[in-house]
């Protein structure tokens, strides 16, 4: 009997010993608390441009940023937003559709203006629009040494740096309206008004439609 009580003594005070230490851990451990908001917080809002209509269209270079507005042309920011310059110099449309880089060169695609050229980082603009039947051009794309304009009329391609633009819609339907390019590769899609989403893999030659589902 008197081994019995010996060893829940002892068992007792071996449990007590483990416990006593890891109160004491736990007391050691540094509590950090991480507020919910900011732990979410993915976004800074920049200095501008504001107050000169809609952001529609934003294009980076390097370390150039350049904002397309629906009132008031191109801003021209070197520091990540933080502060903003209109650079419009030659630029005859201020509203911007659609901002393209290819190289060192920066294209605008304007509402009813056609598509303007920066070799600059936007200084200066010149017209870049030869060949273009619609001067309403709402998308602009970049896909290997080719350019594409979506305008209403269609997509318009150009292989001269928008020196000249060729048509290149063999394959669209009833509705040649372009509003969205996205290149993947060597393939490109096209966004329309009302029928759908369009697909070329030879530089626009020709164009299928892929909207099943």
């Amino acid at each position: 009997m008197a081994s019995e009580i010996d060893h829940n003594s002892l068992f007792n005070n071996i449990m007590g010993d483990i416990m006593k230490h890891e109160i004491e851990i736990l007391l050691l451990l540094p509590i950090v608390i991480v507020p919910l908001s900011e732990s979410h917080a993915q976004w800074v809002q920049t200095s501008g441009p504001s107050g000169d209509g809609m952001i529609q269209c934003l294009a980076v270079n390097g370390n150039n940023l350049f904002a397309g507005t629906s009132t008031s042309g191109v801003y021209h920011s070197t520091n990540n937003g933080t502060s903003w310059i209109s650079a419009n110099f030659g630029l005859t449309n201020p509203i911007i559709n659609a901002l393209g880089v290819e190289g060192d060169n920066l294209f605008a695609a304007t509402y009813m203006g056609g598509i303007f050229l920066s070799t600059n980082n936007g200084e200066s603009w010149t017209p870049a629009s030869a060949g273009l039947t619609n001067p309403n051009v709402q998308a602009f794309a970049v896909s290997g040494k080719y350019l594409f304009a979506g305008t209403y009329d269609g997509v318009f391609r150009s292989s001269d740096n928008g020196a000249s633009w060729t048509l290149v819609s063999s394959g669209f339907t009833i509705n040649t309206d372009v509003y969205a390019f996205a290149v993947s590769g060597s393939d490109l899609y096209a966004g329309t008004g009302g029928d759908g989403v369009f697909l070329s893999t030879n530089n626009g030659d020709s164009w299928t439609p892929v909207n099943s589902g």
